[in-house]
């Protein structure tokens, strides 16, 4: 799945090699992660306790590149860079004693992980181009690739969490409005595969979802804009 996702996302980028216009992107996101874990509970059946963590990053830089298909549809594919991070706490079970009593012990888990995302965004421009105030709204899917991480608490570790997998795929929503070479853009990043590679007493279900509000400099790089 990887491996094709991949071969469609450079196809795609060398495709829009040719776009006629550029977008650099800086601004705020709000990150949230909501996370499901199936824990142990000495005497009853597993309990599914829900966890969500949100958070506030700067938004450095995301970049887009634009190709028209005609005079009010385009298509859009670059790259947002994105930081999200969670908490949630599982039991573990434990045999104790001459008896082989149980016990529980509590964990808790802090992870921190770094994301460069790739949408793919058909783009509607609800106003012509040839007017001075644009809008438009773009929608698409796009794969996140993680590409740094740690695990915190009593311990860190700089590794990529074990129980998260690296790659992820959802979908994007965005808008842009404003005049021909500065615009408001906000994004919306919903992930639609669960981030978790086990449910050993871990992350069962670890899902991610980004609100962004950024400025955006638009730079033509074809004549006729």
């Amino acid at each position: 799945m990887m491996k094709y996702s991949l071969s469609i996302i450079l196809l795609l980028l060398n495709y829009l090699l040719s776009a006629q216009n550029l977008y650099i992107s800086s601004g705020i996101y709000f990150s949230r992660m909501k996370i499901e874990v199936e824990n142990v509970h000495t005497g009853t059946a597993s309990t599914l306790d829900k966890f969500n963590e949100a958070s506030y990053h700067f938004d450095y830089i995301n970049i887009f590149f634009e190709k028209e298909l005609g005079n009010q549809v385009s298509l859009k594919a670059g790259f947002y860079l994105n930081i999200k991070s969670g908490n949630f706490i599982h039991n573990e079970l434990f045999m104790a004693g001459l008896h082989g009593s149980s016990i529980i012990k509590p964990h808790r888990n802090n992870f921190s992980f770094s994301t460069i995302d790739f949408p793919i965004l058909l783009t509607y421009n609800l106003i012509e181009k040839e007017d001075k105030f644009r809008l438009n709204i773009n929608i698409g899917p796009y794969l996140g690739l993680g590409i740094s991480g740690e695990e915190y608490g009593s311990t860190t570790s700089a590794f990529y969490p074990s129980y998260l997998s690296r790659l992820e795929y959802g979908f994007n929503l965005s808008t842009g409005f404003g005049f021909e070479k500065w615009q408001m853009s906000c994004y919306f990043l919903h992930g639609g595969k669960p981030a978790s590679v086990t449910s050993d007493n871990h992350a069962d279900k670890v899902r991610s979802s980004i609100l962004g509000l950024n400025l955006t400099r638009v730079i033509y790089l074809s004549k006729g804009n």
